[in-house]
């Protein structure tokens, strides 16, 4: 039986859809054959390229593949249909950058999170006279 929506679900789909497309994404996947190199072109402009034999997942396409590569509507997949292959282009860029730096960034972001309990805590380590001083040396 075929799920209906209403007119109000569809256009709360399309709002989130409109705000998912406002962060940068992959609009365009290139392979360039000569250098070996399959290129990225994001929304925001940026240009990721890499070897694709660097990456376990596309090792195994061959070059005519992935020439005829595709993104995604969401710019968020590569889709190689010669090869039936895909690829979740958050998946691949996180495979590009080295773990210490990927573990620092989540380090750094996680930090930043504010929550009521976090705020509560600074609070109660305030009232007690807040962090202590660092030892002169």
């Amino acid at each position: 039986m075929p799920v209906k929506i209403t007119s109000s679900d569809y256009e709360q789909a399309l709002e989130r859809g409109r705000r998912e497309l406002g962060r940068p994404h992959v609009t365009e996947a290139r392979y360039r054959a000569s250098e070996h190199l399959m290129e990225l072109q994001y929304s925001s402009g940026w240009v990721l390229r890499f070897n694709p034999k660097e990456i376990e997942a596309l090792k195994a396409i061959p070059e005519e593949a992935l020439g005829r590569g595709y993104v995604t509507p969401g710019g968020d997949g590569l889709i190689f249909d010669d090869a039936n292959a895909s690829i979740s282009i958050p998946g691949l860029v996180a495979q590009l950058i080295p773990l210490d730096v990927a573990r620092s960034v989540v380090a750094s972001a996680r930090g930043k999170v504010t929550s009521a309990a976090k705020a509560e805590a600074a609070r109660l380590n305030g009232s007690k006279g807040g962090r202590p001083r660092k030892a002169v040396v």
